[in-house]
Order: structure tokens, then C-alpha cells, then sequence
């Protein structure tokens, strides 16, 4: 995993404007992947690997990053990294009762008002 980030690190580092993460086939008539291929790639690898049909979505997928996520890097900057502007969104993801996380959204949410 580690290789992998670095040479994701790397690739956005020095990414051009025409470069995609994930391009198309020569024989398309855009450059990269539509959000419908994705989806129908992201399936068709899960049910390789034995993935439910249920957690086959790239949603899954994002939930399952944020609620690892929130508990190692906080919960503004988990907002931060989804794209949420309220600290509300992001608050699904707290998944237990542990009282710094409510205390946590408490003080985002003073902090916003």
C-alpha cells in the first residue's frame, strides 16, 4: 500500500491538465472513463472478489475511507477531504458514542454558527 500512495503522490505531482486517473481506450470519444463505466467497473471487480452485491457502490466504498478515517485525522478535516460544507454531512460517519467525537461536532458546530 505504501508504494501505491507514493506513486499516486508521485502521478498528481505531475499531473498535466489532459491527464486522468483513469483514461479511456484509444478508441473512445472522451478521454477518460465515464462515471457510469466506473461504476460498472467498480461492480464487476467486487463481485470478483465475493463482495455482496449490496456493498458494491463506489458509495460503500467512500463511507467505509471516512468512517476509518474520522477517528485518525478528526472531523473537520474528514469534512475537508469529502467536500462536505456542513460539519452536519460529515457527522454520519461517526459510528460510535465516544465523547470526544460529540464533543468534537459540538465545537465545529459553534464554530459555524
Amino acid at each position: 500500500m505504501p508504494e501505491t500512495a507514493a506513486l499516486l503522490l508521485d502521478w498528481v505531482k505531475d499531473k498535466q491538465p489532459e491527464d486522468y486517473l483513469f483514461p479511456a481506450g484509444r478508441a473512445s470519444a472522451v478521454p477518460h472513463i465515464t462515471r457510469v463505466r466506473f461504476f460498472q467497473l467498480f461492480g464487476d471487480y467486487c463481485r470478483q472478489a465475493g463482495i455482496p452485491a449490496h456493498l458494491s457502490h463506489p458509495h460503500c466504498l467512500k463511507h467505509a475511507l471516512a468512517t476509518h478515517v474520522i477517528n485518525t485525522i478528526g472531523i473537520q478535516h474528514t469534512r475537508q477531504y469529502l467536500g462536505h460544507v456542513s460539519i452536519r454531512s460529515t457527522q454520519q460517519y461517526l459510528h460510535s458514542n465516544d465523547a470526544r467525537a460529540s464533543l468534537a461536532v459540538q465545537t465545529a458546530l459553534m464554530g459555524a454558527a
